[in-house]
């Protein structure tokens, strides 16, 4: 009974699955492309909706804004001359029995001397 039937079902269950993996890839591959395009549409669409900001002031405007801030010798300048208040990335310490406390409020500058 097997010998009358032949190979020729198992070859065309071979075609038949290699032609649904190739329909299942092509499928995929166009609802990926489908999807991207949609992606990249939506992208632009909230792009060109966002207000654009003023172009930053120049390197020298901003340069000048934080000599206004007090200015403080950094911590190892400040611990070296037995100072009180240091700047430390930015803001304000003050020393304590155990070494600094910062104030993240209290802007400032440090310096060297």
């Amino acid at each position: 009974m097997r010998d009358d039937r032949g190979e020729f079902p198992f070859w065309s269950m071979v075609l038949a699955v290699l032609l649904a993996l190739i329909a299942h890839d092509l499928i995929r591959l166009a609802v990926g492309a489908y999807m991207a395009r949609r992606a990249v549409a939506e992208f632009n669409r909230q792009v060109q909706s966002t207000p654009t900001r003023p172009a930053p002031g120049s390197a020298s405007s901003a340069q000048s804004a934080p000599a206004e801030l007090p200015r403080y010798p950094g911590p190892v300048s400040a611990r070296a001359s037995g100072a009180d208040v240091a700047c430390i990335n930015g803001t304000q310490a003050r020393r304590v029995a155990n070494g600094w406390e910062q104030e993240p409020r209290k802007r400032c500058q440090a310096y060297s001397p």
